[in-house]
C-alpha cells in the first residue's frame, strides 16, 4: 500500500523508504523461477537503482549540511511505485502457480497504463535524476574540473530527455481520462491520481535537472563576464515576472486577480531554452555565427560581442573595422513558439516600414531558416545595428531600478522629458495609422509582380498567442489558422480563444470553485457580446497596422540629444488589426501594465487618466503638423477616435481581448456593467445559454480535479 508523503518526510527517511521499496520488490520478482528477458533487465534495474539509492543515503548521512530536499518528492514517488507495482505481481501470484509466472503473465501486468518494461523505464528514468541530484549537491568539490562538467551535462540532457518522454506519455494519458465523461470519472479516480502525483514528480524531476544546469552554467561562464554571459537587452521589460511573495498585497494581484501562468509549462520552456544555450556557446557554433555575419555584410571584422537576450530572442553583434556594426537574431527556443513564422513576419513588416515610412528600423541584410542557419540553431536574421546608448523606456523610468524590475513612470519626471517622449512615441502611433488594409491578419510583399503592393495573407500572429502556448499550455492548433474578413469575426475569435485558454491550462488557472464559476461565466458572457457584434464598431474596417510590442522600451534613443529617438525595433507581432485596436489610447503612457500595477487597477487607472490629456495634447501637434504638409488628412486624426475608446470604455474591451492572463481582472472591473448593468454573479449565471449553464458543473470538477492534483 503507498505511503503518505506525510508519514514518511525528510530526505534520509525518504531515501530509506525508496531503497527498501526497491529491495522488496527485487527480492519479490527474484522469488519466481521463469524470468523473461525483461523480466531480467528489470532485476537488473532494481540493482542499479538501489545502488544509487545507498549512495544517496551514505551521502546524507556524511554530508547532513547538503540542500537535497527537491528530492522529497521524487524519492517518495518511487517508493510507492515499486510497493505498488510490488502488490500488482503479488496479485498476479494469486492466479498462478506459487513458484512460476508464465512469461503471458509477466506480459499482462500493468502498471499506470504501461506494461513491465514501461516500469523499468520509469526506475531509470528516476535513477538517473537522483544521479543528477548528488551530482549537484557535490559540484563545490575541488575535484570537480571542466571534463567533469562537460560529462554532467550529457547526463543532465539524457535525463531530461527520457523524463520529457515519460511526462509526455503522462499528459497524454490524463488528457484521455480527464476527457471521458463526469459521471464515468470514478471509476479512473485511482489510475488519474496515481498519474498526477507522478506527473508532479516527473515535474520536480525536471527542476532538478534545470538547476544542476543552471549551476553548470553560472560555473563556467559568470567569471567568462562580456565573453560568455548571457546578457539582457532592451526587450527584457515585457518578459513575464515570476512573482514573488513579498507581501500579502502583492500575492492578491498576482494570484487573485490576474490568472498565474502554468508554471510547468513556464519551466519547460526554460528547459527548452537551457538546451539551446548550450549550442550557442561551443565555439565551433560562434565560429560559424560570425562566419555568417561577415559573408552578409562585408568588410573586416573587428569583434564578435557576448550574446544578449531578450524577452523572444538573442541577439550578437559584430564589430566591423570600418566602425558599423552588424546583428544575427535567433528566436529563443522555448520563448518563441513559432520561430520561423515570427521571422518571416517580421522581416515583411520591417521592409513595409522601411518602404512606406520615415520610421527608422534595422535594414534587413539576410535572413534564413533553420535548414540553412548556423550551427542548426535556428531561423534567423542579419540587420544592421542602430548604434544607441538607451531607449525610451530610460527616459520614463524611475530612477534606482534594476534591470529585472519591471519599469515604473518616474512620478517626478519632467514635464519637458515626458511631452518628448510622448510626442516622439505619437509619430510613429500616426505613421502606422496611416494605412489601412482589407483583412485582419500579418502582411507580406507581392513579390514579382508589384513590388509595391502589399497584401494581407497570414494569421495575425500575436504576442498573446505566443504565451498562451508557452505559459499556457494551449494547443497551438487550436489558434487562429488564417486571416479575418471582418473585425467582429476576430473579435470572436479572441473570446472563444479566452475560453479554450480557460479549459486548457492545467496549473494555475484557478484558486477555488468560485473563482473557476466566475472565470467560466465571464468568457461565456465576453463571448456572448461577440456573436452579438456589440464588441466593435468598425466591423468591415479600416484595418490598421498594429503591432502588439511597440512601446518605449524598444524606441532605440540617445541620451546624449535628450533622448531623441535613432531607431525603432522589435516588429515580429505586428499585423493588420481591427481598426479599435489603433484607435485606442495606448496603454504604454504608463510603462507597468495595468494587471501587474501594485496599487491595483483603480489607482493605475487614476494614474492613466492625468497622463492621457498630456499624450494627446502631443499627438494633436502631430496630427496637425502633418495635416499642413499633406501627409495625412482630417479623417485621419487619431487622438480624437483615442479620446472616445477612452470615454467610453472601448479602450478596456480591445485589452481584455488581446490579453488572455488579464482579461478576468479587465472584464470583471471594467466591462460587465458596462454591458449588463448591476447584478450579482447568480443574474449573470441567467444570461449564460442552457448549454452553457449545463456544462459549466462538469467542468467546474474537471477544473477542480486539476487544481487539486497540482
Amino acid at each position: 500500500m503507498a505511503e503518505p508523503i506525510e508519514l514518511v518526510s525528510g530526505i534520509a527517511a525518504l531515501a530509506t523508504f525508496a531503497s527498501q521499496s526497491s529491495m522488496t520488490l527485487y527480492k519479490t520478482v527474484q522469488s519466481f523461477q521463469f524470468h523473461p528477458k525483461r523480466v531480467r533487465d528489470l532485476t537488473e534495474e532494481l540493482e542499479s537503482f538501489n545502488k544509487v539509492l545507498r549512495r544517496l543515503e551514505e551521502t546524507v548521512g556524511v554530508a547532513t549540511d547538503l540542500d537535497l530536499s527537491a528530492l522529497e518528492l521524487p524519492l517518495w514517488r518511487c517508493g510507492n511505485a515499486c510497493t505498488d507495482f510490488d502488490e500488482v505481481i503479488a496479485r498476479c501470484a494469486a492466479r498462478s502457480s506459487a513458484s512460476r509466472i508464465s512469461f503471458r503473465d509477466w506480459s499482462k501486468l500493468r502498471y499506470m497504463d504501461e506494461d513491465i518494461d514501461g516500469f523499468r523505464r520509469l526506475l531509470a528514468a528516476y535513477k538517473l535524476t537522483v544521479t543528477v541530484a548528488v551530482t549537484g549537491a557535490n559540484l563545490h568539490k575541488p575535484s570537480v574540473n571542466s571534463e567533469s562538467l562537460e560529462g554532467y551535462k550529457d547526463l543532465i540532457q539524457i535525463t531530461s530527455s527520457d523524463l520529457e518522454d515519460h511526462l509526455e506519455s503522462i499528459n497524454e494519458k490524463l488528457e484521455s481520462i480527464l476527457e471521458k465523461n463526469v459521471e464515468r470519472f470514478s471509476t479512473d479516480e485511482t489510475e488519474h491520481r496515481l498519474m498526477e502525483e507522478e506527473r508532479m514528480s516527473i515535474h520536480k524531476c525536471l527542476q532538478i535537472c534545470a538547476q544542476l544546469s543552471e549551476r553548470i552554467y553560472q560555473i563556467q561562464h559568470v567569471q567568462m563576464g562580456d565573453d560568455g554571459a548571457l546578457s539582457k537587452y532592451n526587450d527584457s521589460e515585457d518578459v513575464p515576472k515570476r512573482v514573488t511573495n513579498k507581501s500579502s498585497h502583492e500575492r492578491a494581484i498576482s494570484v487573485e486577480k490576474r490568472m498565474g501562468f502554468d508554471e510547468i509549462a513556464w519551466d519547460k520552456s526554460d528547459l527548452a531554452f537551457a538546451a539551446w544555450k548550450e549550442k550557442l556557446f561551443k565555439e565551433e557554433a560562434l565560429q560559424e555565427i560570425g562566419a555568417m555575419i561577415i559573408k552578409h555584410r562585408g568588410g573586416p571584422a573587428d569583434e564578435l560581442f557576448s550574446p544578449q537576450k531578450g524577452a523572444f530572442n538573442v541577439i550578437l553583434r559584430m564589430k566591423f573595422l570600418d566602425g558599423g556594426s552588424a546583428i544575427i537574431r535567433f528566436p529563443g527556443p522555448g520563448y518563441s513558439v513559432f520561430p520561423e513564422e515570427k521571422v518571416r513576419m517580421e522581416v515583411s513588416m520591417m521592409g513595409f516600414i522601411e518602404q512606406r515610412t520615415s520610421i527608422r528600423v534595422p535594414h534587413v541584410l539576410y535572413y534564413g531558416m533553420t535548414e540553412e542557419s548556423p550551427a542548426g540553431l535556428g531561423p534567423f536574421i542579419i540587420m544592421e545595428y542602430i548604434e544607441h546608448d538607451s531607449d525610451l523606456v530610460d527616459a520614463l523610468n524611475s530612477p534606482g531600478l534594476s534591470d529585472d524590475d519591471r519599469p515604473i513612470l518616474d512620478p517626478d519626471i519632467t514635464d519637458e522629458r515626458l511631452r518628448s517622449v510622448y510626442s516622439q512615441m505619437a509619430d510613429i502611433l500616426l505613421q502606422l495609422g496611416r494605412h489601412s488594409f482589407n483583412k485582419i491578419g500579418c502582411i507580406s510583399c507581392n513579390e514579382g509582380e508589384d513590388d509595391d503592393q502589399w497584401l494581407v495573407r497570414d494569421r495575425p500572429l500575436t504576442i498573446n498567442m505566443n504565451e498562451l502556448v508557452q505559459l499556457g499550455g494551449f494547443p497551438p492548433h487550436l489558434l487562429p489558422q488564417g486571416t479575418f474578413k471582418t473585425a467582429s469575426a476576430y473579435f470572436l475569435a479572441l473570446a472563444e480563444q479566452h475560453m479554450a485558454h480557460l479549459f486548457s491550462q492545467r496549473n494555475n488557472a484557478i484558486g477555488s470553485e468560485e473563482d473557476c464559476k466566475r472565470k467560466y461565466i465571464a468568457r461565456c458572457l465576453f463571448r456572448k457580446l461577440a456573436r452579438e457584434n456589440r464588441l466593435c464598431r468598425y466591423v468591415n474596417g479600416p484595418f490598421k497596422l498594429f503591432c502588439d510590442d511597440l512601446r518605449p522600451a524598444n524606441i532605440l534613443a540617445s541620451s546624449q540629444y535628450a533622448y531623441s529617438v535613432v531607431g525603432a525595433i522589435d516588429w515580429e507581432f505586428s499585423y493588420t488589426a481591427p481598426a479599435e485596436f489603433t484607435y485606442s489610447p495606448p496603454s504604454w503612457l504608463l510603462p507597468e501594465r495595468p494587471e501587474y500595477w501594485e496599487q491595483g487597477l483603480d489607482d493605475w487607472t487614476r494614474v492613466y487618466r492625468q497622463r492621457l490629456p498630456i499624450f494627446l495634447e502631443e499627438l494633436r501637434l502631430k496630427e496637425d503638423a502633418a495635416i499642413q504638409r499633406g501627409i495625412i488628412f482630417e479623417e485621419d486624426r487619431l487622438s480624437r477616435h483615442m479620446e472616445e475608446s477612452w470615454k467610453t470604455g472601448d479602450f478596456w474591451v480591445t485589452y481584455a481581448a488581446r490579453r488572455s492572463w488579464a482579461f478576468d481582472m479587465i472584464y470583471w472591473a471594467k466591462i460587465d456593467r458596462r454591458f449588463f448593468g448591476t447584478g450579482d454573479l447568480t443574474d449573470r449565471l441567467g444570461l449564460l445559454s442552457s448549454d452553457e449553464r449545463r456544462e459549466m458543473d462538469g467542468f467546474v470538477q474537471k477544473k477542480m480535479a486539476e487544481k487539486g492534483c497540482f
